[in-house]
């Protein structure tokens, strides 16, 4: 039986401070698809964001393919939630590193 998304985010929340960041990734990433599924979409944005987020700081700035998945979902997740403004904050994260993607 799938696990509840909340008790994934705090599991992540504790492999981020432990600088564990596959786990961190995982977790976030696993959170916010429940989330997606529920219709939560702005708990999924965050979650995804998240999960983007520490992708980035796990691969040093360099491989940005998770990253910038999880951040274009995590957009549409927080268009879905009617927040505009973090949606398009979370397109431009996407785009950004879907540039440096490009150039390694």
């Amino acid at each position: 039986m799938d696990r509840e998304p909340k008790v994934l985010e705090e599991e992540a929340y504790a492999f981020l401070y432990q600088e564990k960041f596959d786990e961190t990734f995982g977790l976030f990433r696993k959170a916010g698809d429940i989330y997606k599924n529920k219709g939560s979409h702005k708990q999924a944005a965050i979650c995804l964001a998240a999960a983007g987020s520490s992708w980035s700081v796990k691969c040093g700035e360099k491989t940005f393919y998770n990253s910038a998945m999880c951040y274009e979902q995590a957009s549409k997740e927080a268009e879905r939630a009617g927040d505009y403004e973090y949606a398009a904050l979370l397109y431009k994260y996407a785009a950004a590193n879907s540039v440096f993607r490009a150039d390694t």
